[in-house]
């Protein structure tokens, strides 16, 4: 089964102030963004790094709520991670060159 690392954040200030947000921060958005999700909202795109500066570490009863409507969505196998690596990445990125390949071998 696939493990997939996932980081809590909460906000420090502005209109999101409070809330939690998820960041997938293997799982690849738009190019400079991970994947991430929140109640309202649910999924997204994110700026990792502009979200790691704006927000803080959720606490375990800060994100329990999110983390258990991720679960409900699908996401079996959840790894609550701190941050991202550059082991982690280079994995994240050799994952997508192998998948565009396979599509450019499929001739699509």
């Amino acid at each position: 089964m696939t493990t997939t690392k996932v980081i809590f954040r909460k906000f420090k200030s502005g209109v999101a102030k409070g809330e939690i947000i998820a960041l997938f921060p293997y799982d690849m958005w738009n190019y400079g963004e991970c994947a991430s999700y929140m109640h309202v909202g649910q999924h997204s795109g994110a700026d990792y790094n502009a979200m790691m500066m704006s927000t803080k570490p959720a606490k375990p009863e800060e994100y329990q709520e999110l983390y258990n409507e991720l679960v409900e969505i699908g996401y079996a196998n959840l790894q609550v991670v701190q941050k991202r690596t550059a082991k982690g990445i280079k994995a994240a990125i050799d994952e997508y060159d192998k998948h565009i390949k396979s599509l450019e071998e499929a001739g699509v």
